[in-house]
C-alpha cells in the first residue's frame, strides 16, 4: 500500500472532539461555581448561626424589669439600655417593662406573619424596603398556594434565613440589637421622660409602635 493509500484510508478526526472537551471542561467550572457558591453560603449561615453565642442573658435590674422570653443582646447594646433605663429611673421613680429582645428567624416570621394578616403595613414600619418585600412575596405565594399557616411561616422563615446568611437583617431583634420596651399604662409625662432618656444615648433609635396591633416602643440599640 502506498503512502497516499494509507492516508487516505487512516479514520478523519471528528471535529466533535474539541467540541465535547469545551463542553466537558464549561461543565465542569460550571459545578466548580456553584461547589463555590455552596460552600460560601454555608459559611454565612455558620457565621449566622454563631452569631450570639456568647451573648448572655440580660437579667432584670433595679432600673428594668425584663420579661421578653429572651435578650441577648451586645455589649454596646446592652450598655445602651441600661443607661436609658437607669435615667428613665431616675426621672419617674418606675422601672422600664422590656417585653421583647432577640429572634430568631422563624419567631421574626410568625411575627410578620401576624402583622400581615392584620393588614399592618410592613413597608412603613421596616428600614429595608427591599428585604421586606421578598418576605411578603413567600407570604402571598403561600396562601397562592393554599398552604396553613405553618407552611406560610416556614416559607418567610427561609427567606429571612437566606437574609441572614448574607448578613442582611430586617430586623435589629435578628442581630441582638433591639429591644421592645411595653407603652401600656405609660402616661404622657413617662413617655416624654422616656424620650429624653433616649435621646441622651447617642447612636440609638425610637420607632414608636403605640398605633399598632401590639403597642410598644422599639429601641433600635
Amino acid at each position: 500500500m502506498t503512502l497516499v493509500g494509507a492516508m487516505m484510508l487512516a479514520p478523519a478526526r471528528s471535529s466533535a472532539v474539541p467540541l465535547a472537551d469545551a463542553a466537558q471542561s464549561d461543565a465542569a467550572q460550571s459545578d466548580a461555581a456553584q461547589s463555590d457558591a455552596a460552600q460560601s453560603d454555608a459559611v454565612a449561615l455558620k457565621k449566622s448561626r454563631a452569631r450570639g453565642k456568647g451573648l448572655r442573658q440580660q437579667r432584670s435590674t433595679r432600673y428594668m424589669r425584663v420579661v421578653a422570653r429572651s435578650l441577648r443582646l451586645t455589649e454596646k447594646a446592652r450598655g445602651r439600655l441600661l443607661r436609658i433605663a437607669e435615667r428613665y429611673f431616675d426621672d419617674t421613680g418606675r422601672k422600664l417593662v422590656i417585653t421583647g429582645g432577640d429572634r430568631t428567624a422563624r419567631g421574626q416570621a410568625r411575627l410578620m406573619y401576624k402583622k400581615l394578616e392584620r393588614g399592618e403595613d410592613l413597608i412603613k414600619l421596616y428600614a429595608r424596603d427591599d428585604l421586606v418585600t421578598e418576605i411578603m412575596d413567600a407570604y402571598e405565594g403561600g396562601k397562592a398556594d393554599g398552604l396553613g399557616t405553618n407552611g406560610i411561616v416556614r416559607a418567610m422563615a427561609a427567606v429571612i434565613k437566606d437574609q441572614m446568611a448574607n448578613d442582611q437583617y430586617v430586623s435589629r431583634h435578628l442581630q441582638f440589637t433591639a429591644a421592645d420596651v411595653r407603652s401600656r399604662r405609660m402616661t404622657e409625662e413617662q413617655h416624654a421622660a422616656f424620650v429624653r432618656a433616649v435621646r441622651a444615648e447617642p447612636g440609638v433609635r425610637l420607632v414608636d409602635e403605640r398605633d399598632t396591633a401590639s403597642p410598644h416602643l422599639h429601641l433600635n440599640l
